[in-house]
């Protein structure tokens, strides 16, 4: 059986969560390849990061979920410039 999975508009409101899926991602798959400085910059700018993106004037950023539990996050700079996409495993 297929899970219904919701689209919506990522909002300043969902900062916090998207900041939990991104680190957590990024531990499995980005953090490994980094040496421990490169690490420290990339978890210290994940935060202002997400709330850049979710400037809505300048981006547009998207979510989704199954059963209220996030598990992408995607954004696109002016329509034409796709952020990396963080999706949980």
């Amino acid at each position: 059986m297929f899970k219904k999975i919701t689209f919506e508009t990522a909002t300043q409101s969902d900062a916090s969560n998207l900041t939990t899926l991104v680190l957590d991602v990024s531990q499995q798959s980005i953090l490994p390849c980094l040496e421990s400085n490169g690490q420290n910059a990339y978890v210290a700018s994940i935060q202002s990061d997400i709330n850049t993106v979710l400037n809505r004037s300048e981006y547009q950023s998207v979510k989704a979920s199954i059963n209220n539990k996030l598990i992408v996050f995607a954004a696109m700079r002016e329509g034409n410039y796709m952020i990396p996409i963080h999706l949980s495993s």
